[in-house]
C-alpha cells in the first residue's frame, strides 16, 4: 500500500496540498503551500473581517465595490470583494 502526502499532513506541519487547485503550476503550488503553512501557524496575525466591513472600507477610501460575497470554486469557497 502506498502512503500519500495527505496522510502525513495530519502529523507534519505542512498544508494539505489537496486544497490547492490542480490547475496551478508546480512552482506556484509550492509557493502557495509555503504561504498556507505559514498562515496555519501565525494566528497572532490573523484578523478575520466580515465581507461587509471590507467592502465598506474600500468604499470609504474611494473604490466602487461591484461585488462582495462568497464564490465557489474547485478549491472550495472564498470570500471576494471586487471593485
Amino acid at each position: 500500500m502506498k502512503a500519500r502526502l495527505g496522510v502525513l499532513t495530519r502529523f507534519l506541519p505542512i498544508v494539505d496540498l489537496r486544497t490547492i487547485p490542480s490547475t496551478v503550476d508546480k512552482q506556484k503550488r509550492r509557493e502557495w503551500a509555503i504561504l498556507d503553512t505559514f498562515d496555519m501557524f501565525s494566528p497572532e496575525y490573523d484578523n478575520p473581517q466580515r465581507i461587509e466591513d471590507v467592502a465598506a472600507m474600500f468604499e470609504r477610501n474611494g473604490a466602487k465595490v461591484t461585488f462582495a460575497g462568497f464564490v465557489k470554486s474547485s478549491a472550495g469557497t472564498g470570500a471576494v470583494v471586487r471593485g
